[in-house]
């Protein structure tokens, strides 16, 4: 067994091999972009027999890759019968030819492998490409973007003077994590989290029935609590029904379900129209509040009181 490290006085980085070694574990493989719409290196289609690789820079395997100007890329003819071919337009580091590269690799029925070997060739992916049979040309929606981005470290962050929001970018104030959504900053977590009761914004149409709807995040737990009504008639029944959008605080990694109570107002007792049903609520990771009312008829309100679910 041998033990190495470096860089020291005495054991200085002496080959590309030791830079990438330690460079590939500082940064994870990709492009360079702000934003995964933005056009770094993006590929694209234009029924021409190139597809053309837009201007952009990356990481793969701590080394370093510029491109200056729009690159276009032969696509090979099809001619290997009837079937579509899938092929694969990658960018490829070759320490044997001390160069990184966008590189064209052809498939058949199934789209090829990556190379990844370490300390050699090393390919990430840009494109998928699909080119039908006997044809040499590419049309837009040939071109499937498969970038990979490099990632950004979470950053120590002073709310009163926060970093550009660049999507994906973690920051920690505090207690707090947010995550950048390219405009602005969206909380994630807050450590030993206790939101306290915060109000719902219902869909237009409904209304509070007797206690204001509100949500609490407390310990990676939701509550949410209050009943709602339409602002005319009854609630709609036998169909799943968007009651309101909870923010990002309060949406869970998936899909939840639960019972809750609701009225169901056209059963006479003593003279008076009441009775007592459950309806099922569900909240999904976009943040919707959706209900449903099974059948007879006539739900005056339904309420949220029971409903509490995991992040």
């Amino acid at each position: 067994m041998t033990e190495t490290s470096f860089p020291f006085a005495s054991s200085s980085i002496a080959t590309e091999d030791q830079w990438a070694s330690m460079f590939r574990m500082a940064q994870v493989d990709g492009v360079f972009a702000t934003d995964p719409t933005a056009t770094n290196l993006l590929a694209t289609g234009s029924n021409a027999s190139t597809v053309a690789v837009a201007a952009g820079e990356a990481w793969i395997q701590g080394t370093y890759y510029a491109n200056s100007a729009s690159l276009n890329v032969p696509v090979p003819t099809n001619s290997g019968g009837g079937a579509a071919r899938k092929d694969l337009l990658v960018l490829r580091r070759d320490p044997a030819g001390d160069v990184v590269s966008v590189k064209y690799k052809t498939g058949s029925t199934s789209f090829p492998t990556l190379t990844q070997t370490l300390n050699g060739t090393w390919e990430i992916p840009l494109a998928q490409i699909t080119v039908a049979a006997g044809a040499s040309v590419v049309p837009p929606a040939g071109v499937v973007d498969q970038r990979w981005f490099a990632g950004r470290p979470p950053a120590i962050s002073n709310p009163n003077g926060r970093r550009p929001p660049v999507k994906g970018q973690l920051i920690v104030e505090g207690k707090t994590v947010l995550l950048g959504n390219g405009t602005g900053y969206d909380t994630l977590a807050v450590a030993g989290q206790d939101t306290g009761w915060k109000s719902i914004t219902l869909a237009s149409g409904y209304a509070t029935q007797s206690a204001a709807c509100g949500y609490r995040v407390k310990d990676g737990l939701v509550t949410l609590r209050g009943n709602f009504r339409k602002t005319s008639g009854n609630l709609p029944i036998d169909v799943v029904t968007k009651i309101a959008t909870l923010p990002i605080e309060a949406r869970p990694a998936l899909s939840r379900f639960g019972v809750v109570p609701m009225e169901w107002n056209s059963v006479s007792v003593g003279g008076t129209e009441v009775g007592f049903l459950a309806a099922r609520v569900e909240i999904h990771p976009d943040g919707t509040l959706w209900f449903l009312i099974p059948r007879p008829v006539a739900p005056a309100w339904c309420g949220l009181d029971s409903f509490v679910y995991s992040l």
